[in-house]
């Protein structure tokens, strides 16, 4: 019992990796999904979309324009969001 406790421990512990800083403005899509929390690939693909149609984001907020990005989804990712 106490092995299977701590398999799943390791296992949810390793499933459930921290978002990692990625340049918004030169990461691609699939990238993007995986460093930043709540961002699907379908959503990571319209963050791309939007930077080619509408060029490079200059703040966390520019974000907001892209459908289906709210407040809740950037202020839970503003400090892995990077600009350079």
């Amino acid at each position: 019992m106490r092995s299977l406790l701590f398999t799943l421990f390791a296992v949810l512990l390793f499933n459930t990796a921290q978002a990692g800083a990625v340049n918004i403005n030169k990461a691609d899509a699939p990238t993007i999904s995986r460093e930043l929390d709540g961002v699907s690939r379908p959503l990571a693909q319209r963050i791309v979309q939007h930077r080619r149609d509408h060029g490079p984001f200059r703040s966390a907020q520019d974000l907001s324009r892209v459908p289906y990005v709210g407040d809740a989804l950037i202020e839970r990712n503003r400090a892995n969001i990077l600009f350079e």
